[in-house]
């Protein structure tokens, strides 16, 4: 854990003058009043100098900064320890990545796909494998410098190799066969790639694919080498993505490895898939001086199955043994981690090998779930390995397999949830060009929705592969690192593009939500004929228990705790059914029939992938709303949200029917925890306390209101922010509300600007409202918001007559400025004197409403009396400096 601790900290610039403020007690009625401590009414002097304020886990500002935050009622944080009234809530260590900015590298009508990148020889030099797919014919260049588009000019710094129009890298060298490159790996010079291989199929004497092949160069691609060829399996069939090799396998962290292992499959595509193959080599050198040798390689597991390899890998035992692996999808009869251990580093000894098929899950009629994940990449430690998720409710996962678990991998969320909506996820690489030193690396994410936008695919950041970010909106293709930058590949017309690789600050955030009209009850109506479903009871301790023993950990909500079993032997797929507000009579409130409910799971077993199926409804008809879990960490608490318009029954109450997610029950234990069901707009906020009333009308809980005050600003000011929509917040997925308020620079009641998330336009908005009324709207470029997504943004007056400026990144989208028009006088009537993390209304009378955001706050920068321009702005975002702060 010690290396956790140094990448925080590694983080923090001390810089004198600071101060860490303890947030003062909350004003009645939960809205900071105007003129408090800070203000001019206070005689603070306008200080020319900028001010900066951030979280990680308290308040820490400049002198004369303070930070004030009401909610009248207790809650819970995410990791489920108890915050009283009226203190914040902070989120466990979280990563935000700052705004980039898209180069142009190469600039045709062809598709550039990156195979691979790494280090040279020397372990100095970046090498880059790029594959140009042209019209007619294709070219496949190897850079061993930064200046790629200078490289591509002069020739200097790549190697080339023209490819006929097959695509074959052995140009003919090979008798009836032809190698095209899909994906690479490059380890101190050795560049090995994987190659479907074509041939002659017969009788119809065809070319099709029939099987793959590792292809190796250790002279930067001068020379090519077929050194591992798989027998011929399914000819004519479909093959080879680029996640089939994504990296190579250290067997130690070492800046000068003398052992790397390679791992390829055979991947077929679906639907209908053949089978597939999983190809290992192991490669070595006496010294970092000398060439490496590699063995004849093997093929390792093979089979012929309605089912397909998606990747694979090798990691080190402790004790000198290895672990080869192989995820395998699709479908629960088929998916699983299949494990191969041996005592040795033998790869191509056919004997020596222990199988395990089912590692985790396993196949069968109907089988056990499995994580069936497709991005791969060697861990942060040499013993682990990162997973990119396939369709379930994380994005990327730790799988520690060390040989102090033999039997099934501990598999540990790191980042990222499903949509609201509750459609999946997709993270098809994870790429490191060091894995010998635990990263960094860069994930290609999208959300697994029909025909996702440009604009929603996401690449994702690590340093060390503990922490990440969402770093870019990449538009097309798949990341890959190279030499101090992350490089994107793409279709036709976007050619190469790249971003400097990104800064990023890890810290404790502050978590600001919305409050509801809390309909849980603390007693639920539970329906379980079968026995299946079972409430839990708390110990003497406040603990939720099972059989004795308080779970681990506890849950992040306040309602109750449920125990749910299955068998494949059950009769039925309904497990239980629950009212969580309770028997009819209904009572309809002031808000409506528009419904936010969210609870959580936790799956126990890290031999299996935990699915769970709700069914959201009234007793009178079919469920209208469904959410599938599909739950590969042990022992984490995923939410699960749905929030949508649910038109019940006259009098009929919300029932929650607990379902498996097949036709044949899975041979599971999953547990339960409900937070939360509210009526109205917006989107669930902090944990709710469950509903007390008499008769059961709901409870009112208040929205979270947060402030920064003692500032005041001139007639020229600036201020720069960093937000996050909170990893389990909203996104466009939301169909109660679109338009979501992030913060608020307050001069008075009837002059502000309003910072909104839109999700119907897909932009983020500055709207300015002047003496009442809104006169002017920035609009950023269109952006698909998603869960992570940070908000990066600098607001800029000039004064005078000069127009209000805003330079933002959102959702990792390129960097840019928007200009709004003249609206006089704006700088005599708005000097911003307050940061509120909540819009300015409307609120009902009961003191909720859709005024806040599910956020996460970084900090920001005042500049009181200076307008930043475009190019300051600019280096504030793509540096976060204005987070440097000091840290407990």
């Amino acid at each position: 854990m010690g290396n956790k601790r140094n990448f925080v900290r590694a983080f923090a610039v001390v810089a004198a003058g600071w101060s860490a403020v303890v947030a003062p007690t909350a004003h009645a009625g939960g809205v900071p009043r105007a003129g408090e401590a800070g203000s001019s009414k206070h005689g603070l002097a306008a200080r020319p100098e900028a001010r900066r304020f951030a979280f990680d886990g308290r308040f820490i500002a400049s002198p004369g900064l303070a930070f004030t935050l009401s909610r009248a009622v207790p809650t819970l944080d995410p990791v489920g320890l108890r915050v009283e009234a009226n203190l914040p809530r902070y989120a466990p260590p979280l990563a935000i990545a700052s705004a980039p900015v898209f180069e142009s590298i190469r600039s045709n009508n062809a598709f550039d796909q990156l195979l691979g990148s790494g280090l040279d020889h020397d372990g100095v030099t970046p090498l880059l494998v790029v594959l140009e797919d042209r019209t007619n014919s294709m070219v496949l260049d190897v850079f061993t410098v930064t200046g790629i588009a200078q490289a591509d000019a002069t020739g200097v710094g790549r190697v080339r190799t023209v490819l006929p129009p097959s695509g074959d890298l052995m140009r003919g060298l090979v008798p009836d066969k032809a190698y095209r490159p899909i994906a690479a790996a490059v380890c101190h010079g050795l560049i090995v790639i994987n190659c479907t291989v074509a041939s002659h199929i017969q009788p119809a004497d065809v070319w099709g694919d029939s099987a793959t092949a590792m292809v190796v160069s250790q002279d930067l691609g001068a020379t090519w080498t077929v050194q591992l060829e798989s027998e011929r399996f399914a000819p004519g069939w479909r093959r080879g993505l680029s996640w089939t090799m994504q990296n190579w396998w250290p067997s130690a962290r070492s800046e000068a490895p003398t052992e790397a292992f390679f791992a390829a499959t055979d991947y077929c595509f679906n639907p209908g898939a053949p089978g597939g193959r999983l190809l290992l080599m192991r490669a070595a050198r006496a010294s970092a001086e000398e060439p490496w040798v590699l063995d004849t390689g093997v093929v390792a597991l093979s089979s012929e199955a309605s089912e397909h390899y998606h990747t694979g890998g090798v990691v080190p035992f402790q004790g000198g043994g290895l672990r080869a692996f192989a995820s395998i999808g699709d479908t629960r009869p088929r998916n699983r981690i299949v494990s191969l251990t041996r005592a040795d580093h033998d790869l191509a000894a056919l004997d020596g090998w222990a199988t395990q098929q089912d590692f985790h899950g396993a196949a069968g009629s109907p089988g056990i779930d499995a994580n069936q994940f497709v991005g791969c990449a060697p861990g942060p430690d040499p013993q682990s390995v990162l997973a990119g998720s396939d369709f379930s409710s994380e994005q990327i996962l730790l799988l520690s397999m060390n040989d102090q678990a033999p039997s099934h991998p501990l598999t540990r969320r790191l980042f990222g949830l499903e949509r609201s909506d509750g459609f999946k996820n997709e993270i098809f690489s994870i790429r490191t060009p060091t894995p010998e030193l635990g990263g960094p690396y860069c994930a290609s994410y999208q959300p697994a929705v029909p025909g996702p936008s440009p604009t929603s695919l996401r690449t994702l950041y690590s340093a060390d592969g503990f922490f990440w970010a969402q770093a870019a909106q990449q538009l097309s293709g798949f990341p890959c690192l190279h030499a101090g930058h992350i490089y994107f590949d793409g279709a036709r017309g976007f050619a190469l593009r790249r971003i400097q690789t990104p800064s990023m600050v890890t810290r404790r955030p502050l978590l600001v939500g919305p409050g509801g009209l809390q309909r849980t009850r603390a007693d639920p109506v539970l329906s379980s004929p079968s026995g299946r479903v079972v409430m839990l009871q708390r110990d003497s301790a406040g603990r939720w228990t099972d059989e004795g023993l308080p779970l681990s950990p506890q849950p992040p909500a306040i309602g109750p705790v449920y125990r749910i079993r299955s068998a494949h032997a059950d009769q039925s797929t309904l497990l239980g059914r629950l009212l969580p507000a309770g028997p009819a009579p209904f009572h309809d409130s002031i808000l409506g029939r528009h419904l936010q409910l969210r609870w959580w799971i936790m799956n126990p077993d890290p031999s299996r992938t935990a699915r769970l199926n709700v069914g959201v409804g009234d007793s009178s008809q079919a469920p209208l709303i469904y959410r599938s879990s599909i739950v590969s960490s042990v022992r984490s608490w995923i939410p699960v949200v749905a929030a949508d318009f649910i038109d019940l029954a006259e009098g009929e109450p919300p029932v929650m029917n607990l379902l498996a997610a097949d036709p044949v029950c899975d041979d599971q234990t999953v547990y339960f925890a409900l937070d939360t069901v509210e009526e109205g707009f917006g989107f669930p906020g902090y944990p709710l306390p469950p509903d007390d009333s008499v008769p059961a009308v709901g409870t009112p809980c208040p929205d979270e209101l947060g402030s920064v005050r003692g500032f005041s600003c001139g007639p020229a000011w600036t201020i720069t922010l960093a937000l996050q929509i909170a990893e389990d917040g909203f996104d466009d997925g939301v169909n109660l509300q679109r338009s979501w308020p992030l913060a608020t620079i307050w001069a008075d009641d009837a002059n502000y600007i309003r910072l909104i998330a839109d999700t119907a336009t897909g932009s983020l908005q500055a709207a300015l409202t002047l003496r009442g009324r809104e006169v002017l709207t920035l609009t950023g470029r269109p952006t698909s918001w998603q869960r992570g997504s940070p908000v990066l943004v600098s607001l800029s007056l000039p004064g005078g007559d000069q127009p209000l400026e805003m330079t933002l990144s959102a959702g990792g989208q390129d960097m840019h400025t928007v200009v709004g028009g003249t609206v006089r006088p704006v700088a005599a009537a708005f000097t911003p004197r307050e940061l509120r993390f909540f819009g300015p209304g409307p609120r009902s009378s009961l003191g909720i409403g859709s005024a806040v955001g599910t956020i996460t706050v970084w900090g920001g920068q005042i500049d009181e009396n200076r307008a930043l321009d475009d190019r300051q702005r600019r280096d504030l975002l793509t540096s976060l400096r204005f987070l440097d702060l000091p840290l407990p």
